[in-house]
């Protein structure tokens, strides 16, 4: 009977260190698993404010196209200068570049979900000497030896690791796209500007030309003959 006894609870002790190792791997894992997704707290905000009476709440939408806004102005000239800023402007050619690294990372990260295959070529040629050997049968012989190693390695996600940096990245993506379509609008922007100032300038110079003109005819109108050859010759 103390036999009997003595087992039930040698097997009871090995059954309950083998529940107490189970929970303490369950919590080792739980604690290094990455935590919940984010989630944007909530903000009390009024519905509407005294002073924006008559404003329009602000609707940014960057990631959008905002297409060839600048044909509604009906200029052959301007529509063609604003078709070489992505070709001709270093701001827009930086912004792209920027988002084309941004998406190579994104495929470099989610590259860690694969598993990872390296292979190895090497050749050796050798000749063993034929006088300092022991005179054997391969005293003299050219031996060539190919080597193909082959390494494959294959990190599995458990702790969301390799998620979170796919999620990071991605986030950079999209950033960078709407930093790209920002900077191209910008640009645009400031060109069609500079475009429609200049248009006024060479408007103010013409006009003033033409009153000069005016002036001097009105002077040679009024002025006494004899004195008209300085102020028009003829």
């Amino acid at each position: 009977m103390r036999d009997r006894s003595r087992e039930r609870g040698s097997c009871g002790i090995s059954t309950l260190a083998r529940w107490s190792g189970l929970l303490s791997v369950a919590l080792l894992v739980g604690a290094c698993t990455v935590g919940p997704d984010y989630v944007k707290p909530s903000v009390e905000v009024p519905s509407s404010y005294k002073e924006v009476d008559g404003w329009k709440v602000a609707e940014p939408q960057d990631q959008s196209l905002r297409g060839d806004w600048w044909e509604r102005f009906g200029d052959p000239r301007l529509s063609a200068l604003e078709a070489e800023v992505d070709v001709s402007s270093q701001t827009v050619a930086a912004a792209e570049a920027q988002l084309r690294q941004a998406r190579a990372l994104v495929q470099a990260a989610r590259s860690a979900y694969f598993p990872t295959i390296s292979v190895g070529v090497g050749l050796t040629r050798a000749r063993t000497s034929a006088t300092l050997s022991d005179g054997g049968i391969n005293a003299g012989r050219t031996a060539t030896i190919l080597q193909l190693p082959i390494d494959i390695s294959w990190e599995l996600d458990l702790w969301g690791r390799i998620r979170r940096s796919v999620e990071s990245t991605r986030a950079g993506a999209a950033a960078g796209a709407a930093d790209l379509e920002a900077a191209r609008l910008s640009v645009r922007a400031e060109l069609a500007q500079d475009y429609f100032l200049l248009q006024g300038a060479f408007l103010f110079i013409i006009i003033g030309i033409l009153v000069a003109n005016f002036i001097v005819d009105i002077l040679y109108i009024v002025v006494d003959p004899r004195t008209r050859v300085g102020i028009r010759g003829e």
